[in-house]
């Protein structure tokens, strides 16, 4: 799919302006241009989505929209550990094959599958080239392949387009392409589980009604940034709800709630105490901030507030841990006070106003090392917490 000469020419206007470089394709008559570019800018938007890839010389980039609906490899590899026990995955939505890639480094075998013949032949030749060899490339309509496939799976993964013919954005599954509620019935004919990648946006509980068999329901975030929702669908029962949060070097950490803390509500605090908890943007999206104090035996600031609050020091938290420094009235003489540099990053939670209002009204540049929480304590009050992120 690349030559020698065109890969030479990537490499040598890698940081070169593409625009420039589509305009002087006449310049280059033994280069596909087009091509070139579509290659360097791919490597250029995967540098920390695809960082391995990237570095391939090999690997070759589909086109920009694409590639932004791609799986990252931190999150790819998080799927393909979770499910390593299963021998045979069938990816019916295959795209650039970053899922089936890495479903492929644990599985016996996988069948990918895709109707864009131009995506179909990308992966193909990415597969080879990276010398995975028990990957089954099958070019079609998932739903009317997968009746004919002469092989049976241990899971089905599923990773629906969520653009319309227009290129708008679509969240509820039954508005993506496939309709993945409604073909359901025939994917369990094929395998007995099914997993399900789902937008950011989804609204859980409607999406877990709305599928009716899910024994798992997995929020992943990257670096505190909410980028899958999982959802795994038939067979034997799952872990009910997992947050897992994946950092810069692909280190993992994971709550899974328990029936009984799910069940409970923690304490709220009429104290102020030593360290402030703020829950990972995984933990929020599965709603189980609750479940997460009562794990630690953490205070709520307020019934409606997901700040914590302990004197005890918690080293695992699932999301970002600060040292209080104190109380602040929310007003420029004593914040000012209280931030002598005047800067601070600003965040609030069960506040009235939002970040960038409350740091105009309070005079502040944003960034700098201190932190500045606007809040609600557990009698109504409205309040500042100065600290410092450990």
């Amino acid at each position: 799919m690349t030559n020698e000469e065109t890969k030479k020419f990537i490499a040598e206007h890698a940081a070169d302006d593409t625009a420039q470089l589509s305009l002087q394709r006449h310049r280059y008559p033994d280069v596909d241009v087009a091509f070139a570019v579509q290659q360097i800018e791919g490597r250029r938007k995967a540098v920390h989505k695809l960082p391995a890839l990237a570095a391939n010389t090999d690997f070759v980039f589909p086109p920009k929209l694409n590639l932004e609906q791609a799986s990252s490899e931190l999150t790819a590899d998080y799927k393909a550990r979770r499910f390593a026990e299963r021998k045979t995955v069938i990816d019916i939505t295959g795209g650039l094959g970053i899922d089936s890639l890495y479903f492929a480094r644990y599985a016996k075998k996988v069948v990918y599958i895709e109707q864009n013949h131009e995506l179909f032949e990308i992966a193909k030749h990415n597969f080879k080239a990276l010398g995975l060899n028990n990957i089954e490339c099958v070019c079609g309509n998932s739903e009317e392949v997968l009746p004919n496939l002469p092989v049976t799976a241990d899971l089905i993964y599923a990773d629906p387009a969520r653009r319309d013919e227009n290129n708008r954005k679509m969240v509820s599954l039954a508005d993506c392409t496939p309709d993945i509620v409604s073909l359901l019935p025939k994917l369990f004919q094929v395998a007995p589980q099914v997993l399900i990648k789902a937008s950011p946006m989804l609204d859980i509980t409607l999406a877990q009604r709305q599928l009716g068999c899910v024994s798992e329901t997995a929020v992943v975030s990257v670096r505190n940034e909410c980028k899958e929702v999982l959802f795994l669908c038939g067979g034997e029962k799952g872990q009910g709800i997992v947050c897992a949060d994946i950092d810069a070097e692909g280190s993992l950490r994971v709550f899974v709630p328990t029936a009984e803390e799910l069940a409970s509500m923690p304490p709220c605090t009429e104290k102020l105490c030593r360290y402030l908890y703020d829950p990972g943007v995984s933990v929020v999206k599965a709603n189980v901030c609750n479940a997460l104090a009562l794990r630690y035996g953490l205070a709520k600031l307020h019934h409606a507030n997901r700040l914590l609050t302990s004197d005890r020091l918690v080293d695992d938290f699932l999301g970002r841990v600060f040292e209080v420094r104190g109380e602040v009235r929310l007003s420029v003489k004593e914040v000012r006070e209280a931030l002598p540099q005047g800067k601070a990053n600003v965040v609030c939670r069960s506040f009235p106003q939002t970040a960038d209002e409350l740091r105009k009204k309070l005079k502040l540049a944003d960034g700098g090392d201190d932190f500045l929480f606007a809040t609600t304590l557990w009698n109504d009050k409205k309040t500042g917490i100065s600290c410092n992120k450990l």
